[in-house]
This record gives C-alpha cells, structure tokens and sequence, in this order.
C-alpha cells in the first residue's frame, strides 16, 4: 500500500512539470494506517499541580485584629473574624409602687412642770411610758415635798402649765395659808391644775376644804377631785392611808397625765 502511494506522488510531480531543482530531497513519509479500534486522542491538555509542601493548620480558628474605622467625629471598631453580635434588651422589670410615708406631727408637744413629792415619784416611770409621746414634762419631785419648798422655783418657772400634786405632807405642817399666798403671787396667765390629795385623816379633810375655798377665787386653777376617786377602791392604798400600792400608783400616774393635759 506504502508503494503505490509513492509511485502516485511521482507521476503527479512529473505531470505537472514545475520540478525544482530541491525535488530529488524531497522526503516522503509513509503514512500509517490507522487501527480500526483505536481511540482519538483528546487535543485538551492538563498540565499537572506543582507538588507543595503540607503545613498544618491550627484547629483554633485566628482573629484577625480590629482595624478602627473613622466616620466623622466617630471612631469605630470594625473586626473582620466574626459579624457583630446583638445583645437583646434586658426585660424590664417591674417596680412596685411605694406609698409615702404619712406625714409627722412636727408641731411641738405641750409643755407642762409637774411639782410632786414621794406619790409622784412613785408614779413617775408608768406616767412618762404613758404621756411621754403627747406632752414635754418637766418634772420636780421628792418626797416630803410641800408647796413651800418649791414655791420659789415655781414662780420662777417659765413654762405656764403647771401642775401642783401637793398637799398630802402640806397638811401635816403648815396647813392652807401658804397656798392662799402663793395664788396671790402667781400671774393670772399661768394655767394651773391640783389633784385634791386623797383624805386619809382628819388634817387632810381639813387642809383639802380650805384650799378648795382659796382657788375658787382663782379661775385659772382647775381641780381634779383625785379623792374621790381613789375613795371607793381602797386596793389602791397603803396601811398608812397616804402612800398607794403598785395598781394605786399606775392609776395615779393616769390622773397626773390628765392633769398634764389639761390646760390648753
């Protein structure tokens, strides 16, 4: 088959009649059949990756660092690791509703000077615990106390309320008329209240009409008939008819915070 394709190329040369003096080099390559079952060759090319080295990666994945962004007058940080993330609002919580205080008495309490002697003593402690949050008390008190001793300190007081548990040791002693001098003495603008001592004995019946004649003439002396009240509860008193047991004495302390709130 190689031959006659040979012998054909020479006739046609020499047909044609145009040899050149090169025509004796000319080379003829045989060409070879193909082979019936033979696949084409692909005319695409792949060119192998170039071999690289492995280097491991950590397993941590790496931030990158923040790379601040200005905008105006603000600067902020900008971070390419990872979207910004969004904290939601805290739930409000509910405020429970407070009520005001209810407004104080801030007016002063009453002023009043107690002038006692061993019955106010004892009656002292349960008459403070009971009349301490309504009135300011100035208390003068021991025992065997009369008007007299205290006479001068009482004209000399400048408080005009004034409460007078006297008499009891009074009529024993120096009897009424110290107490008719002494209303003549007292401004009219002092307030006063006497408890009319109990009548143990016969002085005191006596003493307690006499004064009672001397303040009628006084009206800003108020009488507060202790007397008869302690009179039908004779539970209340000592076997010496002048001093009083433990429930005499709260209730004496009851009649001296009456009488501390009496005047105006």
């Amino acid at each position: 088959m190689a031959a006659v394709v040979l012998i054909a190329g020479v006739i046609a040369v020499v047909a044609d009649g145009r040899s050149s003096p090169h025509d004796g080099r000319v080379a003829m390559t045989p060409l070879t059949p193909a082979k019936a079952n033979s696949k084409p060759k692909s005319t695409s090319t792949t060119s192998a990756a170039p071999a690289t080295s492995t280097t491991a990666v950590p397993t941590t994945p790496m931030t990158e660092p923040s790379v601040p962004i200005t905008t105006g007058s603000e600067t902020i940080e900008s971070s390419t690791s990872a979207p910004p993330t969004t904290t939601p609002p805290p739930t409000a919580r509910p405020v429970a509703a407070t009520s005001e205080p209810p407004p104080t008495n801030t007016a002063p309490l009453p002023e009043v000077a107690i002038y006692g002697d061993s019955l106010t003593v004892l009656s002292s402690a349960r008459y403070h615990e009971i009349a301490d949050n309504e009135v300011d008390t100035h208390e003068h008190a021991f025992a065997g106390a009369t008007l007299p001793d205290h006479r001068a300190i009482i004209l000399g007081d400048t408080v005009n309320r004034l409460v007078l548990a006297l008499g009891t040791n009074d009529a024993e002693r120096q009897g009424a008329q110290p107490w008719a001098d002494f209303f003549n003495e007292l401004p009219a603008t002092k307030c006063v209240v006497w408890p009319k001592p109990y009548e143990g004995s016969n002085n005191m019946t006596v003493f307690n009409a006499q004064v009672t004649a001397i303040v009628a003439a006084h009206p800003n002396v108020h009488v507060i008939d202790w007397n008869a009240r302690a009179k039908p509860h004779p539970e209340w008193l000592e076997p010496d008819q002048k001093h009083y047991t433990a429930e005499g004495r709260n209730q004496y302390a009851e009649m001296l915070k009456e009488a501390a709130l009496t005047c105006p």
